[in-house]
């Protein structure tokens, strides 16, 4: 479908008229929804100037927006919720919590995790997209395998919150879809929502989710599937963490 927006002009009795000689916007609809989530990609097609009253300025003359199967690369994830009243509770009560001290992490942090054995850790380590420093990082090893695990704890900040309910969100309806490598997923693991990605060429895993009512967690996993990866992570004991 197309759909084109003319400029109006006044005609007789001050009644305005569609001017079709002069085209303010052109969309080019592509779109074939298919049951479940759909992704809709928008694209710019030309710029042009344009006159409005005494001005000249730039607008978007035309533009297409197609349903597409594949996730892009460059995506940028963001996700905006009609206001949920759980969420909006969460977002409003973890920043009155008092986040894990250094002394609490340090006094916590497993030495093995399964076969694995920790080989470096982090305490405050300075994250892509979040000013947090409250969060610990662990990594674990034992010969090919590899666990690089981020416990960022949510409490105490409202930036940390909204990170954790946009989880929240992402993961409320399970979906998935295929790579060129392997696939992304949002699915449930001995029933707790996960998003999952799976690298099968290279056999690496990422699973991100909550916990514990405050945690966010984001593991990397090397020489391992989702699952045996969920293997690992079951044995943190992260309940121990808040006593």
């Amino acid at each position: 479908a197309v759909c084109t927006v003319y400029e109006e002009k006044g005609g007789p009795n001050d009644v305005y008229e569609i001017d079709k000689n002069n085209v303010l916007n052109t969309t080019i609809y592509e779109i074939d929804f298919k049951k479940g989530w759909n992704l809709v990609e928008k694209s710019l097609l030309e710029l042009k100037d344009q006159k409005r009253g005494d001005e000249l300025i730039t607008t978007r003359f035309k533009e297409r927006k197609a349903t597409i199967d594949q996730i892009p690369n460059n995506i940028i994830w963001h996700m905006k919720y009609v206001a949920n009243d759980a969420y909006l509770e969460i977002e409003h009560l973890l920043p009155k919590q008092t986040p894990i001290t250094k002394e609490q992490y340090k006094n916590w942090m497993p030495e093995k995790l399964g076969n694995l054995k920790r080989s470096t850790y982090e305490i405050g380590k300075k994250l892509e997209r979040s000013s947090s420093t409250d969060n610990i990082n662990l990594v674990f090893e034992k010969g090919a395998k590899k666990i690089d695990i981020t416990v960022l704890d949510c409490a105490g900040s409202k930036e940390s919150a909204q990170a954790y309910t946009m989880i929240l969100g992402m993961t409320s309806q399970e979906w998935k879809d295929d790579t060129d490598t392997g696939y992304q997923s949002a699915t449930k693991m001995d029933g707790k929502p996960v998003m999952t990605e799976y690298n099968k060429k290279e056999k690496t895993s990422t699973l991100t989710y909550n916990s514990n009512g405050r945690f966010s967690i984001n593991a990397n996993g090397s020489e391992m599937d989702p699952d045996e990866l969920w293997d690992y992570l079951k044995l943190l004991n992260l309940k121990k963490l808040i006593e």
